[in-house]
């Protein structure tokens, strides 16, 4: 009998041990299946319309919220806030162009135009950071700070004495307004380390 006892351990792990396999088995194959499935949101971008207006115009109220509650990050992964901005509130006159491919990262530069005149480029420094600039058709630099002060205000940011370079002491986006020898508004901006 006690021969019996140790052989029930023994053919129980045995059992078990073998349905494991083939459980994990199916269990794999179910994970690959439900994996697969599995597809990134597509999330539709908004366009409030087309705003050629030569500065920046009024964030419409969707997008204000967004920024209130700190999910333009959601609605547009991987977008800087003014790229975002553009998007949905600009026609573009073409795709985007890209300039830099890096084999391993992808479009690591590229610009795109608007039908406002304003032109948005990005020079990604992969694990570092990236550079931003835009040109715009508006000579009028207090306009274009106000109206786009919005989507770059952060508590770690602190204008200069110039009211032309809006950044914060340490890590994050600084922020610098300029004029462009045809007497228009550039803004240039470098997010990272």
């Amino acid at each position: 009998m006690k021969k019996y006892l140790l052989l029930l351990p023994l053919s129980l792990l045995a059992a078990c041990g073998g349905n494991t396999d083939s459980s994990e088995e199916t269990h794999e194959n179910q994970t690959d299946s439900v994996v697969s499935e599995i597809e990134e949101p597509k999330i539709e971008i908004p366009h409030f319309g087309s705003d050629d207006s030569e500065c920046f115009s009024a964030i419409h109220p969707r997008f204000a919220n967004w920024l209130n509650t700190d999910s333009t990050w959601i609605v547009f992964p991987g977008n800087d806030v003014i790229y975002s901005y553009l998007i949905t509130h600009s026609d573009s006159i073409a795709p985007k162009e890209i300039l830099k491919t890096d084999e391993v990262w992808g479009p690591v530069e590229w610009e795109q135009s608007f039908t406002n005149g304003m032109t948005f480029k990005e020079v990604a420094h992969p694990e570092a950071g990236a550079e931003y600039y835009l040109w715009t058709n508006c000579s009028d630099m207090d306009i274009i700070q106000k109206n786009i002060f919005p989507l770059i205000q952060n508590e770690e940011n602190v204008w200069n004495k110039e009211h032309t370079n809006y950044s914060p002491d340490g890590a994050g986006c600084s922020y610098d307004f300029g004029i462009s020898e045809d007497s228009l508004v550039i803004l240039t901006w470098y997010c990272g380390c």
